[in-house]
């Protein structure tokens, strides 16, 4: 994952970075979405009004109370505001009980219809979360095999999961909370500056310092907490699925305590940032309480010093109302704009991932699956091919290659390690595009024939994966088991050698072979694997070294078993054992990415020196 040095950067190119990723966040979003989000925002500020006249109303009561006090009517603008509610005619009492009820109704309705507008939201986000992480699978599964190996899974499943929800939620319905809180703090300390512009001045000066001081002091610690965090736990997820997937050696190894310590001491390090974050808020917390009070003081003072108690008790009244609101907006302004930089860092992997203009995204569409197609007897025929990983190097994996195999034949590539042969069955799978040349099957190229007729294809790779189920679950891996009739799970499993060992199992195809096949051993996995292939009755057959695992005698039934199939499928084999591949039709010789001849197994033990060494070396 590619991450930005931030110690190299200015202030200013910093920022920089942040908004454009902060415009990256929003383009992810239809317009019909954010102009949802631009409504709520709107209601949102829109309910402030509750909130400044709920604020007018304890001003009210503050000043009439103090009338009351000194058995006076009340006058001035106290007594208009009365006038206009029609309550001038009203004892004092009555005056006081319905201005206090009023102004309790207004900041209920306000709080109340502020969550439900904010549990409306949270779960709109949600939503959008999972089409953002949704979209997000589908653009990492249309990657090219070569793409989605340039990152981990571990940053993948980061991106995924934790990123996704740090976009949606953690930065968007952020910003979208946060609207009302500005809205609601420049209102409050408008209104402050009708009813007194010594007070209004002091406090917003007090409160929006101290908002700014501790933002301005924070902000760079949560980009970096986030940062940290992100990388810290991609870090211990990996150590834990290194362990996991190489637990013999790590005991054979006596590795198992520094994996301990080392994991352990990640997790240790992800909590201690965990804490650091969660504490940062409980500072502003308090910071902003003791303010407002200390605030409240001052102001409280001023107005006792310059005025009349009457106006001073009714102006401290409404800072005291305004001040319940504007802190806790302020405090939320502030952590906010801090979870916003926090959520940025953790978005970063997602917005790698979501940036990126990938070139086709039909491979993840829903298959046509036409089994007309399985009636097509094509060849596969390859022109010119090249490839590179590495665009800008003069040296090419697969260079000028070009062969025609007609179905219903056999087909070997042989040659070195490192010649490029299992970058040759790449290609031909469609797993990765040529950089030019081309590949056909039936007339095809591979990912659109993929794409009309899965299964035509079946494809035993190297190492075979398996998932933490049945046999039967194995096989059928990508479909429902429900697709396949039983007789044909028999017909794959009696094909890949693997019948005799099912017949043993008290559950048969049921059984389950634990987290990763840890259950079966190398050559049982890699039959399950080869009879995943054979499960759909392709047309055609491409093993990668599918037989490394199996003892001799297995591998031969294989093989036998498999030229009963030579009439209707067409196979295509990568093996190092020259046994495997001594009657194949044709034998390809791959060196430095060229083949360098073509023909059967006698042919070439004449052509290339180095093929007739290995036939000698292995007997034959």
């Amino acid at each position: 994952m590619a991450e930005v040095n931030s110690s190299h950067l200015t202030g200013k190119h910093v920022s920089r970075i942040k908004k454009s990723r902060l415009v990256q966040v929003f383009r992810i979003f239809p317009k019909s979405d954010l102009r949802k989000l631009i409504l709520v925002a709107g209601i949102q500020s829109f309910l402030t009004i509750l909130d400044l006249v709920g604020v007018a109303l304890i001003g009210v009561i503050g000043s009439l109370s103090v009338s009351g006090i000194q058995s006076r009517q009340a006058s001035g603008r106290i007594y208009q505001i009365l006038t206009f509610l029609g309550l001038e005619n009203n004892s004092f009492q009555s005056q006081i009980a319905i201005l206090g009820i009023a102004s309790i109704v207004l900041f209920i309705s306000k709080t109340l219809l502020s969550i439900l507008l904010i549990k409306r939201t949270l779960l709109f986000m949600s939503k959008k979360s999972a089409e953002i992480a949704s979209k997000l699978t589908g653009q990492l599964l249309s990657r090219d095999l070569e793409e989605m190996k340039s990152q981990s899974s571990q940053d993948t499943l980061f991106a995924i999961n934790a990123g996704v929800n740090a976009i949606s939620l953690g930065v968007v319905g952020t910003i979208v909370m946060l609207i009302s809180d500005v809205v609601l703090f420049v209102i409050m300390s408008m209104s402050l500056f009708v009813v007194d512009i010594s007070m209004a001045t002091t406090s917003l000066l007090i409160f929006g310092g101290t908002s700014y001081f501790l933002y301005s002091h924070m902000r760079h610690r949560a980009h970096e907490i986030g940062r940290e965090s992100m990388l810290k736990s991609i870090e211990v997820n990996e150590d834990v699925s290194e362990v996991i997937n190489t637990y013999r050696e790590a005991i054979v190894r006596n590795r198992r305590f520094w994996y301990f310590e080392k994991i352990s001491r990640g997790k240790f390090e992800v909590a201690r940032l965990s804490a650091e974050s969660a504490f940062m808020p409980n500072v502003a917390k308090y910071v902003i309480e003791s303010v407002m009070i200390l605030t409240l003081l001052v102001v409280a003072g001023l107005q006792f010093m310059s005025g009349p108690a009457s106006t001073a008790i009714g102006t401290t009244a409404v800072f005291l109302a305004a001040a319940t609101r504007i802190a806790p907006a302020a405090l939320r302004i502030q952590q906010g704009a801090i979870q916003i930089k926090n959520n940025l860092s953790y978005a970063t992997p997602a917005l790698s991932v979501l940036s990126k203009d990938l070139k086709d995204n039909s491979s993840i569409s829903k298959p046509n699956d036409s089994s007309e197609m399985k009636s097509i007897a094509g060849s596969i025929i390859a022109k010119d091919l090249v490839f590179s990983y590495l665009k800008e190097s003069a040296h090419k994996t697969i260079d000028k290659v070009s062969f025609d195999i007609p179905f219903g034949s056999s087909f070997a590539i042989v040659g070195p390690s490192g010649s490029g042969k299992s970058t040759l069955i790449d290609l031909m799978l469609g797993l990765m595009s040529p950089d030019s040349g081309s590949i056909e099957i039936a007339g095809y190229e591979p990912r659109e024939l993929i794409q009309i007729c899965p299964g035509y294809i079946g494809y035993v790779p190297q190492n075979t994966y398996l998932v933490q189920g049945s046999i039967r679950e194995n096989i059928a891996l990508g479909f429902d088991v429900n697709s396949f009739k039983h007789d044909e799970f028999l017909r794959s499993i009696e094909l890949a050698q693997l019948l005799s060992f099912v017949e043993t199992l008290p559950e048969g195809l049921d059984t389950k072979v634990g987290e990763n096949g840890s259950w079966v051993s190398g050559g049982q996995r890699q039959r399950i694997g080869i009879a995943r292939a054979l499960i759909t009755n392709p047309r055609i057959l491409i093993l990668d070294e599918a037989t490394s695992a199996l003892d001799g005698t297995t591998e031969n039934d294989f093989v036998n078993a498999i030229n009963t199939l030579r009439e209707n499928v067409t196979v295509v084999v990568i093996a190092h054992r020259l046994s495997t591949i001594r009657n194949m039709d044709q034998i390809a010789y791959l060196e430095d990415g060229r083949i360098k001849a073509v023909g059967d197994f006698e042919y070439l033990k004449i052509e290339v020196p180095n093929f007739d060494t290995q036939a000698k070396l292995m007997g034959l």
